[in-house]
């Protein structure tokens, strides 16, 4: 049996494992999670890709299953007017 993309065999098993969260597998027959999504984009849910984070969201590490929610611009206004 083939082994979809973002799934993989372990050598000595014949059970199919999820990627870890923030790796992919993106080929078909994978024996290996090896590819770490980099800071400004997550892992799909299906493990396959990783996907830039969206207008008004960010990543900054590399591994991640999400990318966050930027401020509601409230800081940036008070360094504006240089309260901290």
């Amino acid at each position: 049996h083939a082994v979809p993309a973002g799934h993989v065999r372990q050598r000595d098993a014949n059970k199919l494992h999820d990627c870890p969260a923030g790796f992919i597998a993106p080929d078909e027959g994978s024996t290996e999670c090896s590819t770490e999504c980099q800071p400004g984009f997550y892992a799909s849910s299906d493990a396959t890709e990783c996907l830039a984070c969206e207008d008004g969201y960010y990543s900054t590490e590399a591994g991640q299953i999400e990318c966050l929610r930027c401020g509601d611009h409230a800081g940036a206004a008070a360094s504006r007017s240089g309260r901290f």
